[in-house]
């Protein structure tokens, strides 16, 4: 379960910051600019993966107190239909006897919600709100420009030797170290839900930093 707003974040995000890596480099000479760049787009995704597992949590929370009376029927004359063929398909299916009452089959119904699809859905959000190949679509979609404009300088008389290391330096940090630190950073956003105001922003602000400690560290490990 993920919003698409945070995933074309992402990809803003880290867009901006290879323009601003890209005109810092030109403006002031100085080469390690990305590292700042990518430290700053880990802040930016923090109040976004936040709010995705806020969603995740409420909808299983959701889900746990399930009932189907207090769900709203766009047609409240139908309500009593739709009850009917609840009850019909919770016999059909054998969740419950064939002889059971509506109001038994209904509450088998609710049951079979909070149990088996709330399982389900669990199982199918998996331990954070972004997955290994969702962040793929935001780093090597913002590390790939980088990397053709260093393979550019093959035409300038750039070494081919030089030219595999880039290739191999920008795919340690697509594939590897940024979608590292996104996850991570994304499992941490779902832990301490519950709080709120200000314990919130300084929780969130531990979550950014230890974050950007990862971007320098891989930086001065790549």
């Amino acid at each position: 379960f993920v919003m698409p707003a945070t995933i074309l974040l992402g990809l803003l995000s880290v867009y901006l910051a290879t323009l601003a890596t890209a005109a810092l480099e030109v403006a002031v000479g100085f080469r390690h600019t990305y590292r700042v760049a990518l430290a700053l787009v880990s802040c930016s995704m923090t109040l976004a993966l936040r709010r995705n597992s806020r969603l995740m949590a409420d909808m299983l929370t959701s889900l746990a107190g399930f009932s189907i009376r207090d769900c709203a029927c766009a047609c409240e004359d139908d309500r009593a239909v739709v009850y009917d063929h609840i009850a019909c398909l919770m016999r059909a299916s054998e969740v419950v006897k064939r002889v059971a009452p509506d109001e038994v089959a209904l509450r088998g119904f609710d049951e079979l919600v909070r149990t088996t699809l709330l399982q389900a859905i669990a199982e199918s959000m998996g331990l954070s709100a972004l997955r290994y190949p969702q962040i793929l679509v935001i780093t090597v979609f913002g590390i790939l420009p980088y990397c053709l404009d260093n393979l550019a300088g093959l035409a300038e008389g750039m070494p081919p030797r030089q030219a595999c290391l880039e290739v191999l330096w920008c795919s340690a940090w697509a594939f590897g170290a940024i979608p590292g630190q996104f996850a991570a950073g994304a499992w941490a956003c779902g832990f301490c839900l519950h709080l709120r105001g200000w314990k919130e922003r300084a929780f969130l602000a531990l979550v950014s930093l230890t974050v950007v400690a990862l971007f320098f560290v891989f930086s001065g490990v790549l």
